[in-house]
């Protein structure tokens, strides 16, 4: 996470003129659904993050960027993508004759490219919609 903010001149990645982004939304909604992915763990802080997410304040134009919320989307964004995207462990794909190299994925690229994207036909909203 370090070097994704680092790569961004540690701007806000979840927030736009002081207000939640989209995608943030989306992906809240991913991590709550995440069974429906086909992927039976346990997230951890995912009660915090809708917690967070559904908070009032977060909504309004006159709120302010929240860093506790914004650096819990960042986490959650890479636990979910290595979850989702990643798949079982290696030594669980061998046991099971899964022989198939898996693509290596730069996740902190990924999430900077995904929330660049905007509205409803952002990458981002396809990649988590099913």
């Amino acid at each position: 996470m370090i070097d994704f903010y680092r790569n961004r001149n540690y701007a806000y990645a979840w927030y736009n003129e002081g207000v939640m982004i989209e995608q943030a939304y989306h992906l809240s909604s991913r991590i709550q659904n995440i069974g429906n992915e086909g992927i039976y763990q346990t997230v951890p802080y995912a009660r915090t993050l809708d917690s967070l997410i559904n908070n009032p304040a977060q909504r309004t134009k006159m709120a302010s960027p929240d860093v506790t919320t914004e650096l819990m989307l960042s986490a959650q964004y890479f636990l979910f993508s290595r979850m989702a995207w990643q798949g079982q462990d290696d030594s669980l794909s061998n046991e099971s004759g899964w022989f198939i190299p898996r693509k290596k994925i730069a996740y902190a690229q990924l999430l900077d490219n995904l929330l660049n994207e905007s509205g409803s036909n952002g990458i981002f909203h396809r990649v988590i919609r099913h």
